[in-house]
């Protein structure tokens, strides 16, 4: 299990953190979604209802809520290809970061103009300190 708090504190003066989501709000969203979250993104909006990024001021790990709305919508009107995919957040630019529904660990960024999908980190432990130090781009 990722210690979020010891991984995400190098860069408390960058982001926002958010009070975390109960068990409950977890659970309620998997019914709407029909899908299981992740074990490692359980895990972190456990920690955390969201990352604001300060400078670029935009949730670089949207809301719970968001989550389910955006992945309602992608699912219903995307390709097939995106239901595999569950976005958790964005770059700032609309191409969002996504969890593999399949038990593959990997972050991805998912490209709505190709319509593909783009290997970011090989989980999210090393995502977000890729992309918060800037190691990581889209």
């Amino acid at each position: 299990m990722t210690n979020w708090p010891e991984v995400l504190a190098p860069y408390a003066h960058e982001i926002t953190l958010h009070p975390g989501c109960s068990e409950p709000r977890l659970a309620a969203a998997k019914r709407i979604l029909d899908r299981t979250l992740p074990q490692d993104l359980h895990g972190l909006y456990r920690h955390t209802d969201g990352i604001y990024d300060i400078s670029g001021q935009w949730f670089s790990m949207w809301r719970l809520t968001d989550l389910v709305s955006w992945n309602l919508t992608s699912w219903r009107e995307g390709p097939s290809e995106r239901r595999t995919l569950l976005a958790f957040g964005d770059d700032g630019t609309g191409d969002p970061f996504c969890a593999s529904l399949d038990r593959d660990p990997a972050v991805y960024s998912w490209s709505p103009v190709s319509q593909e999908a783009t290997h970011l980190a090989d989980n999210l432990e090393a995502f977000w300190p890729g992309w918060l130090s800037g190691q990581i781009g889209t």
